[in-house]
């Protein structure tokens, strides 16, 4: 999901781009009256797709389903206290679903195949390791896989 925005806005932005030129090279033949036409459609445009790209990446962060409702507050706070995080991914290996402690960690993971986090992870999800030790951002991780699940 999360490459298909990505190559989503590389889209936007290469329409912008060309909606930039195009107004470029109506002002350079004389032609100001279609220029301010232009420039118009231009500035809807960009906040249009701006609102909308904006939008589609909040929904995507309000995915991250507070482990509170699952469990009840004492639950997250003990495990966020313990420095607990968790992670459900789908059969593609894209992270579907993660606990509060990620978004702490500045880690935003939904919509991401897991494997973007560490490659090492990959041994974990083949079952040659049952734990691995991570380190992102200066913060050391064991990570490990509950057998028989995408958690």
């Amino acid at each position: 999901m999360h490459d298909q925005f990505e190559k989503l806005k590389i889209r936007v932005i290469s329409a912008i781009v060309v909606q930039v030129l195009i107004m470029v090279a109506m002002l350079m033949f004389l032609y100001p009256w279609a220029f301010i036409v232009l420039m118009v459609f231009f500035i809807v445009d960009v906040t249009v797709i701006g609102y909308l790209l904006y939008k589609y990446q909040s929904d995507l962060r309000q995915r991250v389903i507070s482990i509170t409702r699952i469990l009840g507050k004492e639950a997250k706070d003990a495990l966020l206290l313990g420095g607990i995080g968790l992670i459900t991914y789908d059969e593609n290996y894209v992270v579907t679903w993660a606990n509060e402690l990620f978004e702490q960690h500045d880690l935003h993971v939904i919509g991401e195949r897991i494997t973007n986090l560490d490659p090492k992870i990959n041994d974990l999800l083949m079952g040659e390791s049952e734990t691995i030790i991570l380190t992102i951002h200066d913060v050391t991780y064991q990570v490990s896989r509950k057998e028989n699940s995408q958690l």
